[in-house]
């Protein structure tokens, strides 16, 4: 309940406040001291550190005083915090020293694979091309015939001129997106998804700023299964916590097995 007066202190080391019997003491204030370089900036700084010990310290030994009844539970609450995070960061340490965080796309996929059904859609998923212009954007009547096609000579275009040109702009055929991210978007009011999707290949909106350029090259709709692009880091993240567990769980056993085999641990 007290203040660095539990510390051993040197004898001769003079104090610089007193509330009762326990003391403030110049050596808890001196690393304030050197980090301020103008001695009147430290001398406020060390003032108000004084006076906020003084008042801290006043309330904390009344409440000491009255909640005496209750000391032991709280030095039962400390020391079983203080054996918690001991062995948290220990843990932790092991982790960061030990844990092998490659993860192989075969891996990945004999994971996705076996446990398909735990990654069930709650939304729309879609793989678009998609394009935001200002509207005196050059050549949108290029853009719109380019992001249609399937050749890659146009598709190379098209992203040529999206580097130049977009506001924002994704043409990557293998990621897939939210379609109520593609929808805030483009400020797309959709009052059928299913029947959106299915009868909407390629979407053109344009409001008072902006034209909005949508090809849908594919898509899954909602409770279906997630595709596994979606679900790389998801599946990595989980694997590597289930190495995790494991590795901590081997070393709280390997511990005990170590301290029973050389005699350290005794139940009477």
């Amino acid at each position: 309940f007290s203040s660095c007066t539990f510390f051993n202190r040197v004898e001769e080391e003079e104090p610089i406040a007193r509330v009762n019997d326990s003391y403030l003491y110049f050596s808890d204030v001196q690393d304030l001291v050197r980090a301020v370089v103008n001695s009147e900036d430290s001398a406020m700084l060390v003032t108000n550190f004084i006076n906020n010990w003084v008042k801290e310290e006043l309330i904390l030994q009344k409440a000491a005083l009255n909640l005496s009844n209750i000391e032991e539970e709280i030095e039962r609450e400390v020391e079983k915090y203080r054996r918690s995070k001991l062995i948290y960061l220990y843990e932790k340490e092991l982790v960061r020293q030990k844990l092998d965080t490659v993860v192989t796309d075969v891996q990945i996929n004999n994971y996705y694979e076996t446990n398909k059904f735990n990654f069930e859609l709650k939304d729309y998923v879609l793989q678009p091309y998609f394009v935001k212009l200002e509207l005196n954007t050059p050549q949108i009547d290029d853009a719109k015939q380019w992001i249609q096609s399937d050749d890659l000579d146009d598709l190379a275009e098209l992203e040529d001129f999206c580097y130049k040109y977009a506001v924002k702009f994704l043409l990557d055929s293998n990621q897939w997106v939210f379609f109520k991210d593609i929808k805030k978007e483009m400020s797309l009011e959709v009052l059928n998804t299913p029947s959106f999707l299915r009868k909407n290949s390629f979407v053109v909106k344009e409001d008072e700023d902006f034209l909005y350029l949508l090809k849908i090259n594919d898509f899954v709709m909602k409770d279906s299964i997630s595709p596994l692009n979606l679900e790389v880091e998801n599946i990595k993240n989980i694997l590597l916590n289930k190495r995790k567990i494991t590795l901590i769980k081997k070393m709280h056993n390997d511990v005990y097995q170590n301290a029973l085999n050389r005699g350290r641990i005794e139940v009477y």
